[in-house]
């Protein structure tokens, strides 16, 4: 503006910017926040950059147009040594306010005090926008390199390239985990990389469970940090899962994690919604090794995979404890449909029910056809 009497305030308050910013410095040394915020950085660059945004308020008042580049540069500034905006904003504020009270001393006349406080409450409010607006942009782009860096080490410790102590720690201090303590992997089925956990990392923190995330064109991945067992970590996946979920043993040590990751494929194969590896072992060794399941199922049962009735008898029997009464009940037949069907099963496979060795081989084909669908198809190869 081209009002004479704010161009010479402006000028004298110019003239005592070095003692305004040290003014300023002691303000902001003594916020209850300084310590997390403010601290980390060295009192002589706190001190240049309070002076350069005074002298940009200041010059804003004599200016047509604002110049809010040191705005938008000290907010991503903020951002990449993780600053809160909270804490950018009351300085900033905090400025604004030693300037005006500066022009208050100065102002020789009412008229030009009014217009000078107009002008240097219109450029804080700008200038603060511009400094949200900076700062947002580039926490974002911070976020998502992080992001990008997490999951590469997160693929690291998958892939197994993650080796000794040293880059155990490492890994851990990358991925904000424990460098101790046990941990378990959760393999997520994805579809075209959406991710079908959502908000999992969130949901755990809130929890107090540290955690770190891959997503992949065909999963999600995730190392959780696990304090008491997982029963919490489990409940909070049942609750959150819209596909196939498997969850490993838990592990000591993250050198151990492309085993657990094996585990946790193993055991979201074998899944119809979560399942923790150690709910099922076999279930889960035999979805690990399919071709050598469906080449037992095929051996043990041969024509009984095409036959639903004799599948679902054998599977109800089972389920009861060899009870005949029971599996009828359930069936909705008498005991002796269900003895005579069992006795079609042991002329179809050679096995007797009443052998234990043909009792584990037909249990352990029954879970094979279970869970391996394509079986049922196919009777004999």
């Amino acid at each position: 503006m081209d009002d004479k009497g704010v161009v010479g305030l402006a000028a004298a308050v110019h003239q005592r910017l070095p003692s305004l910013a040290d003014e300023l410095v002691e303000r902001l040394k003594g916020l209850p926040e300084y310590q997390w915020s403010w601290a980390a950085m060295p009192v002589p660059y706190l001190r240049a950059v309070c002076l350069h945004h005074l002298d940009a308020m200041v010059r804003g008042l004599t200016t047509p147009t604002a110049d809010l580049s040191t705005m938008h540069d000290a907010g991503r500034r903020a951002a990449q040594v993780g600053v809160p905006l909270a804490a950018v904003l009351h300085a900033y504020r905090a400025g604004a306010r030693l300037v005006w009270e500066a022009l208050l001393e100065e102002a020789e006349d009412a008229r030009t005090l009014i217009a000078a406080t107009a002008e240097i409450w219109a450029f804080a409010d700008a200038g603060a926008e511009a400094v949200t607006i900076s700062y947002r942009d580039a926490s974002s782009v911070r976020l998502r390199q992080d992001e990008r860096s997490r999951s590469a080490v997160v693929e690291a410790l998958l892939d197994g390239r993650v080796t000794g102590t040293g880059a155990s720690w490492q890994a851990a201090d990358a991925l904000h985990l424990p460098y101790e303590g046990e941990f378990a992997v959760v393999v997520a089925e994805a579809e075209l990389g959406v991710e079908p956990l959502d908000g999992v990392q969130s949901r755990l923190d809130a929890l107090g469970i540290a955690s770190a995330w891959r997503l992949t064109p065909e999963m999600q991945i995730g190392v959780v940090s696990i304090r008491d067992g997982l029963e919490r970590l489990v409940t909070l996946l049942r609750r959150i899962a819209v596909r196939r979920v498997g969850v490993s043993p838990c592990y000591a040590g993250l050198g151990l994690t492309p085993q657990a990751f094996r585990f946790a494929r193993i055991a979201m194969e074998g899944a119809e919604s979560v399942a923790v590896f150690d709910d099922h072992p076999l279930g889960a060794v035999l979805v690990g090794s399919p071709d050598a399941a469906v080449r037992a199922a095929r051996i043990v049962l041969g024509p009984v995979t095409a036959d639903a009735e004799l599948l679902a008898t054998l599977t109800c029997w089972f389920e009861e404890r060899g009870s005949a009464t029971r599996a009828g009940q359930r069936l909705h037949c008498h005991a002796n449909t269900v003895r005579y069907r069992l006795r079609r099963i042991e002329r179809l496979t050679g096995r007797s029910t009443t052998d234990p060795r043909a009792l584990a081989e037909l249990y352990i084909a029954l879970e094979a056809v279970r869970r391996i669908p394509a079986l049922t198809k196919v009777s004999t190869g």
